[in-house]
């Protein structure tokens, strides 16, 4: 019993899953991610910017979640916010 629940816990959470808003993010994303682990959690291909201006803060929209945006400051995540 213990094992499933270890191997449960240890998996990610489905992308198109309702989300659940807590203290520390939203939906299987934490703020303090950066874009290596976003793009595993979500299963995405996000990147920086091409452009050296915009690296320093820039937005992402996960493909599964069309009414979320991901701000990230210097290559991390600082915020997200429910777009309409």
């Amino acid at each position: 019993m213990l094992a499933v629940i270890a191997i449960m816990s240890a998996s990610t959470f489905p992308v198109n899953d309702v989300w659940v808003v807590r203290e520390d993010g939203v939906g299987p994303v934490k703020i303090g991610m950066n874009l290596a682990q976003l793009n595993m959690v979500l299963h995405e291909k996000f990147s920086m910017p091409d452009s050296k201006d915009e690296r320093g803060c820039f937005y992402v929209d996960p493909a599964k979640q069309a009414h979320i945006r991901f701000m990230i400051v210097r290559g991390r995540l600082v915020v997200w916010r429910a777009s309409m």
